[in-house]
């Protein structure tokens, strides 16, 4: 009895450590934020904040934008979006260290007085 209740519970969970087993590796990138001047808040589309210079890991795949503002500045907005991928015939000739998925990445952003034009 004690056998046939252990194996019903391996039964039935089973299939839930199969569903585990196969889920998609997550790749994440790490974007790269400065400003001029520093110190200046960081505001991701997706809800991720920090303080320039910093690095925040996004997962890759869809675009997002982000903010950056410092008080007695213009708040600077800048669009990240992924890069698609190459085929082989595409690829550079050698490697480059510098090969992101998020076009711009690192993101140098030059934030101005308020007051300038």
């Amino acid at each position: 009895m004690k056998i046939l209740r252990v194996a019903t519970i391996l039964l039935l969970f089973a299939p839930l450590a199969a569903c585990s087993a196969f889920k998609p590796k997550v790749q994440y990138e790490d974007i790269k934020v400065r400003s001029k001047p520093a110190d200046a808040d960081v505001k991701f589309s997706t809800g991720e904040f920090c303080m320039t210079p910093c690095v925040v890991a996004r997962p890759l795949g869809e675009p997002f934008t982000l903010s950056v503002r410092k008080r007695g500045y213009k708040t600077r907005w800048v669009k990240v979006s992924p890069e698609p991928e190459r085929s082989d015939s595409q690829q550079p000739a050698a490697p480059n260290k510098d090969n992101n998925a998020f076009k711009p990445n690192p993101i140098f952003v030059t934030l101005e007085p308020e007051w300038s034009k």
